[in-house]
């Protein structure tokens, strides 16, 4: 798959509609300037790319800092890589040519933004529909998710330290998400020359395991199409 990208930007081609890139582009930008210039912080993701776009006290760019690290890893495992190269690319890592570490730019703040964007809004719908459609055919598992609900946060707002103490709902979206994987699979390219259970893989090539053999493997999971995560 990277190979054809590649290729699209030689043919001047894209898998994204320019205008439609230009105009999250524009969205972005006027929310990270709105925030810039009236000093405004909110608890969410583009604050965590803003602050690794900062410069320390001493006017030092600094690197990545680990919240960043980790919310692209995590990123990269829910959208997919084909969701990711085929909006926007990675930034460069965050220690120059020199061995000093630097801050993010705003033009990577921007692509993390829309790949953001991009990668997490058909994945949260997809998981969303999946949870939903299966409580819809489990209604013993509806009522015990529905009491947990009340019980933990009643009439009171949404918290990550409620939702923290909601032991169900976490397995419930996990059985859904088993049952129903986001991606068919995972797309990794071999970087050296290495042996698996007998299956030999040279550089370049791209194993793709599939996650429904592994989410439905017996050896696992004691009942496949029911598993008591709970």
């Amino acid at each position: 798959m990277p190979k054809l990208f590649k290729l699209f930007h030689l043919l001047g081609m894209s898998l994204a509609p320019e205008r439609y890139t230009e105009n999250f582009v524009a969205l972005m930008r006027t929310i990270i300037e709105d925030r810039i210039q009236n000093n405004v912080r909110m608890d969410d993701q583009l604050q965590v790319f803003l602050d690794a776009a900062t410069n320390n006290k001493d006017g030092k760019a600094r690197g990545m800092t680990m919240d960043v690290v980790i919310s692209q890893s995590l990123l990269m495992l829910v959208g997919g890589d084909v969701n990711v190269h085929a909006v926007v690319s990675l930034p460069p890592t965050s220690i120059n040519k020199d061995g000093k570490a630097r801050g993010m730019t705003m033009d990577e703040v921007i692509s993390q933004s829309l790949l953001m964007l991009v990668g997490g809004s058909d994945t949260t719908a997809w998981t969303l529909t999946s949870v939903l459609h299966m409580l819809a055919l489990n209604e013993s598992s509806q009522e015990k998710l529905i009491e947990e609900i009340d019980r933990v946060i009643g009439k009171e707002a949404v918290s990550l330290e409620k939702l923290d103490s909601m032991p169900y709902l976490e397995a419930v979206i996990s059985e859904a998400l088993r049952l129903n994987r986001i991606n068919p699979c995972h797309i990794r390219q071999c970087t050296a020359e290495t042996t698996l259970n007998g299956i030999h893989f040279t550089p370049g090539s791209s194993p793709e395991p599939h996650q429904s053999c592994i989410h439905r493997d017996p050896e696992f999971f004691d009942n496949i199409e029911r598993h008591p995560f709970y």
